[in-house]
């Protein structure tokens, strides 16, 4: 930790301190931290793809409200411009877009984007997620099945496993 944050100060230019750094926040489940690291690095670095995703991913998920919301969406539009055929970075605008409400345009992005990269866990989840809120439970059902036979530990494995357990009551 100590090394990357030295790393940000000796080289502030540089994207790849801040990436690191922020992802070691995120593993010790300090979002506030991270999303400030993200944050700082789209300051110094503007173009930072990686930094902008994160961002708009931790800021839909643990953002404090409808503010955060709108930052969440215009960094993921900014960072799906950058990235236009990653299916993961159209993944985290989809989830934004859940996360507004959004459910027809996060549906079709997410069944885009799980098109390109069937064997992400985290995509499985998310359009399960979507499904789920759409009324699909059978839909809903087999994509979280499919995010949970991974043997990937994915953000959000917990909440997949619950909402299974919801549908299948």
């Amino acid at each position: 930790m100590e090394r990357f944050k030295a790393s940000v100060k000796a080289a502030p230019r540089n994207p790849a301190g801040y990436l690191m750094l922020a992802s070691l926040y995120e593993q010790q489940e300090k979002f506030d931290l991270a999303m400030d690291v993200y944050a700082k690095a789209i300051e110094e670095v503007p173009g930072v793809w990686a930094a902008a995703n994160n961002l708009a991913f931790l800021l839909a998920e643990y953002g404090k409200g409808s503010e955060d919301l709108d930052r969440a969406l215009r960094l993921g539009i900014n960072a799906v411009d950058m990235r236009p055929a990653d299916p993961l970075v159209q993944d985290t605008l989809a989830w934004v877009h859940f996360k507004r409400g959004n459910l027809p345009l996060a549906r079709q992005m997410l069944e885009e984007a799980f098109e390109k990269s069937s064997d992400s866990p985290v995509l499985a989840y998310h359009l399960g997620a979507v499904l789920a809120e759409s009324g699909n439970a059978e839909a809903a059902r087999e994509k979280l099945k499919v995010a949970l036979a991974s043997t990937e530990n994915f953000h959000g494995r917990e909440a997949a496993k619950a909402l299974l357990a919801k549908l299948e009551e």
